[in-house]
């Protein structure tokens, strides 16, 4: 006899040991004694894909913060660095649950930012970046993310350097960080 809970047909019992004789299209569930259909199982893992993009989504503004404070601070963004920004998604393990146009547009946008209000802009940037580093190393790692894209162009500059700094800052992290950071880059 199959039972029926909330319209799914959930399996059959089985009277001699323990398991379940589960019906196709209805998969058992690894913490409860159910059986769950696999619609529901399917959901489920968008729900749970949802939820950990949500949970993923400030530490990507804060890497497309950081680049785009970094991309802007000589004046314009080069090629070599939106090339730099599009490595940077693809290798993140924390940000392959987003589209890597959702990265990229949320870079363009903190551009458009910094250049409508130079001053204004760079706050909220450094406000965006110390929100989103929350967890453990991601500080660490932003920090990374901001030299590899300082050093994206081939050319070493000063007010790269100085955005840099503010940005290991913001972060609450020592001022040799930065310059361990560019030395390890470096090797």
């Amino acid at each position: 006899m199959v039972e029926k809970r909330a319209g799914y047909a959930t399996g059959v019992r089985m009277q001699q040991g323990r398991g379940w004789r589960v019906k196709p299209g209805v998969q058992k569930s690894a913490r409860y004694s159910i059986a769950i259909p696999t619609e529901a199982s399917t959901l489920f893992d968008r729900f749970r894909k949802e939820l950990q993009r949500h949970r993923q989504r400030p530490f990507l503004e804060a890497v497309a913060a950081a680049c785009a404070l970094v991309a802007t601070a000589d004046g314009d963004v080069s090629f070599s660095e939106r090339a730099r920004l599009d490595a940077v998604v693809e290798s993140l393990s924390e940000l392959s649950l987003f589209d890597p146009h959702e990265v990229v547009d949320a870079f363009d946008e903190h551009v458009a930012v910094l250049s409508e209000d130079a001053d204004g802009g760079h706050n909220k940037m450094l406000k965006r970046i110390t929100s989103g580093t929350g967890k453990e190393g991601a500080a660490d790692l932003l920090l990374r993310i901001s030299v590899a894209m300082s050093l994206a162009d081939g050319r070493d500059s000063a007010d790269e350097h100085k955005v840099i700094d503010q940005i290991c800052a913001a972060l609450g992290l020592a001022p040799t960080a930065a310059a361990a950071a560019f030395d390890a880059l470096a090797e």
